[in-house]
């Protein structure tokens, strides 16, 4: 019996572990003594931080500053058992420019021709793929095929939202499309989570649990300071954003994405669909 249940301990014990590496995008206190610290990663994902564990706070807050890849041992539930820290050491020069930069999304003729596309988006995305990587090969091979200039929109869960909720993302990414120049429609591109062109209400109750409404912002500072006031918010860019990070550049240092990045499109290929 032992030879018989020696693996199934392995299983057991590897289920209810799982090492991530990441960095840190924000952090988030509790509010009382007895809740966990909310440790938002770069790839959308919420980890926990016990109370007990408040020590690490500092330390973290650090790595964070620092922008340094953390190895992260966590539970099944997500929350952190240890960490350690390793050099951030990927450096990635932008296309970008100061001021304002004129982006002019196509306005396709018809619902017909926002399917055509959506028909046409890559499919058998990795198993672990993040949204943003998907997000960016779909906005780039439809403009490489179609000539398309879609907008991108991220859906910002608020911490009162994932608190609630227990909820494993603090962000979700996809391009969309407008059409119809009579009456200007936004048809979201997500065919990891359905099977058509969405409006952007449909498409935002996939993920709101309650299926709350949620407040279009313009800057990355207005998600970060209603985390408290509403569940969710939306960011409308252009197709050229990968990530919440560079909506925050954009806010803080006044550059703007302008085209593609060769780096980045290399790495979402190879991250989201496993295409060296």
């Amino acid at each position: 019996m032992v030879i018989y249940l020696f693996p199934l301990l392995l299983f057991s014990l590897w289920a209810k572990a799982h090492i991530i590496q990441d960095t840190i995008s924000h952090l988030e206190p509790s509010f009382d003594s007895k809740s966990s610290t909310l440790v938002l990663v770069s790839s959308g994902k919420v980890l926990k931080l016990n109370a007990e564990k408040r020590k690490d706070l500092n330390p973290l807050l650090k790595a964070m500053n620092d922008k340094k890849r953390i190895t992260f041992d966590i539970n099944a539930d997500r929350t952190i058992n240890s960490w350690e820290t390793h050099p951030h050491s990927e450096k990635v020069k932008n296309q970008t420019a100061k001021g304002h930069f004129s982006f002019e999304p196509t306005i396709l003729e018809s619902l017909e021709s926002v399917k055509k596309i959506f028909k046409d988006l890559r499919p058998n995305s990795t198993s672990w793929s993040q949204c943003f990587n998907r997000a960016h090969i779909w906005a780039y091979e439809s403009h490489q095929k179609y000539q398309l200039y879609s907008m991108k929109v991220f859906l910002f869960f608020s911490s009162k939202y994932i608190r609630r909720y227990d909820y494993e993302w603090w962000f979700h990414v996809s391009p969309y499309t407008l059409d119809n120049k009579e009456k200007i429609t936004e048809r979201v591109l997500d065919l990891n989570f359905a099977k058509s062109p969405l409006l952007m209400k449909a498409w935002t109750d996939i993920f709101m649990i309650n299926k709350a409404s949620c407040a279009v912002v313009e800057r990355y500072s207005q998600y970060r300071q209603g985390q408290d006031k509403v569940d969710c918010h939306l960011i409308k860019t252009s197709m050229y954003y990968l990530q919440p990070l560079d909506l925050d550049k954009w806010e803080r240092n006044g550059t703007e994405k302008i085209n593609w990045n060769s780096y980045e499109i290399r790495r979402a290929y190879r991250n989201g669909f496993n295409v060296w």
